[in-house]
């Protein structure tokens, strides 16, 4: 079975001001075209509903492994002027990891889940129907962490 991504959308890199900072409408806009045109990742509805609530979440089929989607996603992110905030984790069936954009304060989310049990039930039927071999999830926060935190 292939995995499907959640992906949180953004503009296209290159169509992004050089100078200034970038709202969260034109991260995600970005992200969903990585997502789509450099990461190869099916647009889906969001499996889980804690994602569908929010519309600045992007989810998507993964035609590839988790080990994959980290490769192609650090290279990719790192070439397009994004940096780690965190690295990347991998436990409990899920690889994650959160990155900026040259300086934003926004935090992007991403999330690889593998296929479990769950994915026999109907709401994980669109990921069975693409043959995935994951699902990834993107999310983008309003503002740094830290600042909230204060």
């Amino acid at each position: 079975m292939r995995g499907v991504v959640y992906i949180v959308p953004a503009v296209l890199v290159a169509c992004a001001p050089t100078g200034g900072q970038l709202e969260k409408t034109e991260l995600l806009d970005m992200m969903r075209s990585l997502a789509t045109e450099n990461l190869g990742l099916t647009p889906i509805t969001c499996a889980d509903a804690a994602f569908r609530r929010d519309p600045t979440n992007a989810c998507y089929a993964a035609p590839y492994s988790a080990d994959e989607f980290m490769t192609k996603a650090e290279t990719l992110l790192t070439s397009k002027g994004f940096s780690s905030v965190t690295g990347w984790r991998d436990d409990y069936g899920v690889a994650s990891t959160a990155v900026q954009y040259r300086g934003t304060p926004q935090r992007i989310g991403m999330y690889y889940a593998r296929p479990t049990s769950f994915w026999d039930q109907p709401r994980y039927a669109e990921l069975r129907a693409l043959k995935a071999q994951g699902q990834v999830m993107v999310s983008v926060s309003e503002t740094d962490p830290a600042e909230r935190a204060e």
